[in-house]
């Protein structure tokens, strides 16, 4: 079954009811700037996010390394830190698009677990290729997946198996973000 609506249209009475639910488990995919993270946030209104995390690609501004750096999904205050940076850009082309000069998977093992603790309604944004090295990290995810936790997903749109399971796990309700800021959802049943 699948439904087009868009991401600034009010959320459909289904959607409304699959939110009402003990436990959902949403995936949101997505090419990058399409508007993944904006339907979370809508998705969460009249939630609180007890745990989770939120990565921030951080280019061009002054005092701060270009870099993507990950942030607790619960907390308003970022942090731009070594402790806090998961990689270093560099060489950033106009279009936005920059090379990875080093990555620090350690810091998902850290700092990123830390973050996936406790219980209730979890926000991952986003899950990458970045974790690819990090097995703690990737570890709490699965436990994440297969809980009874309620949380919002946001996976990358790359043809990786990590993240292809992950969209395609028993019981996920699975929204694609299009090009014209529209989604589709569909239920892995």
């Amino acid at each position: 079954m699948k439904f087009k609506n868009r991401i600034e249209d009010p959320l459909s009475d289904e959607i409304k009811h699959i939110l009402k639910q003990n436990t959902f488990h949403i995936i949101i995919t997505g090419d990058i700037g399409k508007g993944k993270s904006t339907l979370s946030k809508k998705l969460l209104e009249g939630f609180t996010i007890n745990s989770g995390f939120i990565t921030e690609r951080v280019v061009g501004i002054p005092k701060i390394q270009s870099g993507i750096y990950i942030h607790s999904a619960k907390s308003i205050e970022k942090e731009y830190t070594k402790q806090n940076r998961l990689a270093i850009l560099d060489d950033c082309s106009k279009k936005g698009e920059c090379i990875i000069q080093e990555r620090f998977p350690e810091v998902f093992d850290t700092i990123g677990v830390s973050y996936l603790d406790g219980n209730g309604l979890f926000l991952m944004d986003e899950i990458g290729f970045l974790e690819k090295d990090s097995p703690h990290f990737l570890n709490r995810i699965d436990e994440n997946f297969e809980s009874d936790n309620s949380f919002i997903a946001v996976i990358k749109n790359k043809d990786i198996n990590y993240l292809n399971a992950l969209k395609n796990k028993k019981g996920n309700i699975l929204f694609t973000v299009g090009d014209d800021f529209t989604y589709n959802y569909t239920y892995n049943l």
